[in-house]
Order: structure tokens, then C-alpha cells, then sequence
């Protein structure tokens, strides 16, 4: 029975810190890693102004209390990521979450300025309708239902 339940901890320690070490490394000495496996990474009060995490997968990432100024997250996977207290000002001022999947993600406390979430999945978050000041939520499912706030025509 111990033998069991240590191979079961030890399963789920894998699912949740799957990240790949290469990608991780990479994105630590570029501070962009497009498409990258960082699931499960701690970022815990990293700086990742600018950072380039196009496509990157960071389920059940934890980046409470980092800078998020300006990084791209377009096409990420967020599920189950935790972003309490991300930028310093609880802001998270021009990021890219187009298509994002967020859902599940902890934002209390989120405030959003001028960021994109076209498309992206919000349901099952705790987020607040007032904390997205001049977000775009063109296609975005919010707990609030679906949104379409400054969709432009093509």
C-alpha cells in the first residue's frame, strides 16, 4: 500500500511540474520561448516584462505577484494558472491572452488595462466585469457570458 501511494505522489508531483528543463532554460536566458512546455513552472514575483510566451503551454503555472507589463501570452494555455497579485499594482497592462485558455485561473485581484482577450476562455475564473478597463473582449467567454467589446471589422 505505501509503494502505491508514493508511485501515485509521485505521478501527480510529474502532471503538475511537466514542464520541460530545456524550455525552462531557454526562456529564462531569452526571456521568450514560443510554444515552449512550462506547465506546472513557478514564476513566483518574476519580472516577465516583455516576455514572449506565444503558444506556450502554462497550465497550473504559478505566476502570482510577477510583471506581466507588456508579455504575450497570444495562444497560451493558462488553465488552472495562478496570476494573484501579477504586476504590482494587481495590473497587467498590454498582454496578449488572445485564444488563451485562463479558465480555472486564479485572478482575484486581476486588473487588466489595454490587454487582448479575443477569443479567449474565461469561464470558471473569479474575475471581477470592472477590473478589464479598456480590454478588448472581442469572442471572450467571461463567467458573465460571452463578450464583444472592441471587436473591429476586418
Amino acid at each position: 500500500m505505501k509503494g502505491l501511494l508514493f508511485l501515485l505522489m509521485i505521478i501527480w508531483s510529474a502532471q503538475i511540474s511537466a514542464y520541460d528543463e530545456l524550455h525552462l532554460k531557454r526562456f529564462k536566458a531569452l526571456n521568450k520561448c514560443p510554444g515552449c512546455d512550462l506547465s506546472g513552472a513557478s514564476f513566483i514575483g518574476a519580472n516577465l516584462r516583455r516576455a514572449n510566451l506565444n503558444g506556450a503551454d502554462l497550465r497550473g503555472a504559478n505566476l502570482t505577484g510577477a510583471n506581466l507589463f507588456l508579455a504575450n501570452f497570444s495562444h497560451a494555455n493558462l488553465a488552472g494558472a495562478d496570476l494573484r497579485g501579477a504586476e504590482a499594482h494587481y495590473s497587467i497592462q498590454g498582454a496578449y491572452f488572445v485564444e488563451a485558455n485562463l479558465s480555472g485561473a486564479n485572478l482575484a485581484g486581476f486588473r487588466a488595462g489595454i490587454s487582448d482577450f479575443t477569443g479567449a476562455d474565461l469561464t470558471n475564473t473569479n474575475i471581477e466585469e470592472g477590473h478589464f478597463r479598456d480590454a478588448i473582449f472581442c469572442n471572450t467567454k467571461t463567467p458573465w457570458g460571452i463578450e464583444n467589446i472592441g471587436c473591429t471589422d476586418n
